[in-house]
């Protein structure tokens, strides 16, 4: 069982090492820097879509102006019938 003084003091000699650590004269080859930029552009994609997806739908439903329990109720009606069950055979 580690104490807690311990836990601290390594976190601290951690941060210090981090902190009074050189500059590194390392080099990023251009393809492993292409590979992080590209990483990094598709993370601030997928939020950016995430963030859209979840505010499209309430924001589509302001703009159509469909408060009313007539509009909801159609839209269900709507969704219901285009919806079909595995295994059931459409007649022709």
């Amino acid at each position: 069982m580690s104490h807690p003084v311990s836990s601290i003091w390594a976190a601290g000699v951690g941060a210090a090492a981090t902190v009074l650590a050189p500059c590194a004269a390392a080099y990023i080859g251009p393809g492993s820097g292409l590979s992080a930029v590209g990483s990094l552009l598709a993370l601030l994609a997928a939020v950016v879509v995430a963030i859209v997806g979840f505010l499209w739908y309430p924001l589509k439903r302001l703009i159509k102006g469909s408060g009313d329990e007539d509009a909801i109720e159609e839209d269900i009606l709507e969704n219901a019938s285009q919806e079909t069950v595995p295994g059931d055979i459409k007649e022709q």
